[in-house]
């Protein structure tokens, strides 16, 4: 069922890093972008334009790189994979701030995690399946 290979294992990796990247700014004590150092000047200003917008965007690569990954280990169900660790990182990440004096928990955000995770899945189920499909027919 599972073919481990390093490609997989490299999208694993940069799975994690961006889990931890989207728990990292979900969890700062500011909610401003612009107010974390370790967050580009330019991104911060691009992300303090829309909050909500921006929870979709982390979303968008985290599902579209666990899609490749789980297709390069052989899963049958990589996109639905995905998707459900996506949606229990934005859950995580958002009751996560129920616990932080300065930050409240959003629906919007759930609901902007959920846009971006459904983006990312799709772009990566056409990328690894309809593209090898046509591939082959033409």
């Amino acid at each position: 069922m599972f073919k481990p290979n390093s490609h997989s294992a490299a999208c694993f990796a940069f799975s994690c890093l961006l889990v931890a990247l989207i728990l990292a700014a979900s969890w700062a004590p500011e909610s401003q972008m612009t107010k974390l150092g370790w967050v580009p000047k330019w991104a911060g200003m691009l992300a303090d334009l829309s909050p909500n917008i921006r929870t979709a965007v982390p979303f968008i690569p985290l599902a579209f790189v666990l899609v490749l990954a789980f297709a390069r280990r052989g899963f049958k169900w990589a996109v639905a994979g995905s998707v459900l660790i996506c949606c229990v990182c934005v859950a995580v990440s958002e009751c996560g701030q129920v616990f932080l004096p300065n930050r409240t928990a959003d629906l919007k955000d759930l609901m902007w995690g959920g846009v971006g995770t459904v983006m990312g899945a799709g772009f990566g189920w056409v990328w690894k399946y309809q593209r090898g499909r046509n591939e082959v027919v033409g």
